[in-house]
C-alpha cells in the first residue's frame, strides 16, 4: 500500500528553517548542490541515448529543416541548460541510511507531510512545479512510445509538415523534463524518494533565490511555501538526547502553532 505520509530528513537548523510561525517554507535546492553528483546528468544521458535510436529517421526534403534526431537533440540541450531546483522526500520512516545521509552526526529530524495534500498544493501553484516519484530503473518506455509515435509520422520533413512536427515534439518537453528531474541511479533506490521539482530558464531572474550552509559551501535554493496543515508528524531521529529533544519539540509546536504528532526513532544508534 502506498504511504500516505512522506518524510523530509533534515538537521535541527533545517527543521527551524522549514517550520516557522508564519508557515512552512521548503528549500528547493539547486540540483547541482545535491548529494548525488550525477543529478540531472544521469537523466540527460539516458534521453540522449534514446534520441540516438532514431538517427535513421533523418530524411527531409528541406535542407534548412533539422531532422527528427537533430530537433530532439536541440530540445534536450535547451532543457539541459535550465536550472533545476528540487526538494526530496522519502516514503521510508525508519531507515538508518536516511538518517546518516541527510542528517548531521549529532542527530536530525524527519518532517512528515501529507502526500495527497502536498500533491494538491503543488498542482495549484502557478508555473511548472511538479511532484513525482523518482525513477531508479531507467524506465523510458512511456517516453520511447511517444517519441516513436511522433517521429514515425514525420519520416519526411517538408514545408507542409515542418511546423507541425516541431510543435508535436515541443509537446514532449514536460515529460522529458520530468524524466530528467526524477531519474537517479539504482544504487539510491532504497531511498524510495518522492521529489518536488521546478526548472527555470538560464537567464530567468523573476524568482527568489536564497542560500543555506551545506558543509563548507553556501548552497542556493528557491523557497516554496506550503500550509501548516500539511505537516502530520515529526520524527526525532537517533540521537543521545531524544527525551530532551521531545520536550523542546513540544514547546516549539506550541509557540509556532503547529498540530503534528511527535514520534521517536527506535533505531538504536546514538551518533556522536
Amino acid at each position: 500500500m502506498e504511504n500516505d505520509i512522506i518524510y523530509h530528513y533534515t538537521s535541527v537548523d533545517g527543521l527551524k528553517g522549514i517550520l516557522n510561525s508564519s508557515g512552512v517554507k521548503l528549500w528547493m535546492t539547486d540540483t547541482r548542490f545535491l548529494n548525488d553528483k550525477e543529478e540531472i546528468a544521469h537523466g540527460v544521458k539516458l534521453v540522449s541515448l534514446l534520441i540516438q535510436k532514431y538517427h535513421k529517421n533523418n530524411y527531409h526534403d528541406l535542407s534548412e529543416a533539422p531532422s527528427n534526431t537533430e530537433f530532439l537533440a536541440r530540445i534536450l540541450h535547451e532543457i539541459e541548460e535550465r536550472k533545476f531546483y528540487s526538494v526530496s522526500f522519502s516514503s521510508e520512516i525508519e531507515q538508518l541510511s536516511q538518517w546518516l545521509a541527510y542528517c548531521p552526526a549529532q542527530g536530525g529530524y524527519a518532517i512528515g507531510f501529507d502526500k495527497e495534500l502536498l500533491k494538491k498544493h503543488i498542482e495549484a501553484i502557478e508555473g511548472n512545479y511538479c511532484i513525482h516519484p523518482v525513477n531508479y530503473f531507467d524506465n523510458l518506455d512511456s517516453l520511447h512510445k511517444k517519441v516513436y509515435s511522433i517521429t514515425s509520422n514525420y519520416v519526411s520533413i517538408n514545408k507542409s509538415n515542418w511546423t507541425k512536427r516541431d510543435l508535436d515534439i515541443y509537446d514532449l518537453v514536460p515529460e522529458i523534463e520530468q524524466f530528467i528531474a526524477t531519474s537517479k541511479q539504482s544504487c539510491f533506490k532504497t531511498e524510495n524518494e518522492v521529489r518536488v521539482y521546478t526548472s527555470k530558464l538560464k537567464n530567468q531572474n523573476n524568482y527568489i533565490v536564497e542560500f543555506y550552509n551545506k558543509g563548507s559551501i553556501t548552497a542556493p535554493y528557491t523557497p516554496l511555501e506550503v500550509d501548516k496543515d500539511l505537516i502530520k508528524e515529526v520524527v526525532i531521529g537517533p540521537m543521545q538526547h531524544q527525551d530532551l529533544a521531545e520536550i523542546a519539540l513540544e514547546e516549539f509546536k506550541k509557540v509556532n502553532n503547529y498540530d503534528f504528532t511527535i514520534l521517536k526513532s527506535k533505531i538504536p544508534y546514538r551518533g556522536y
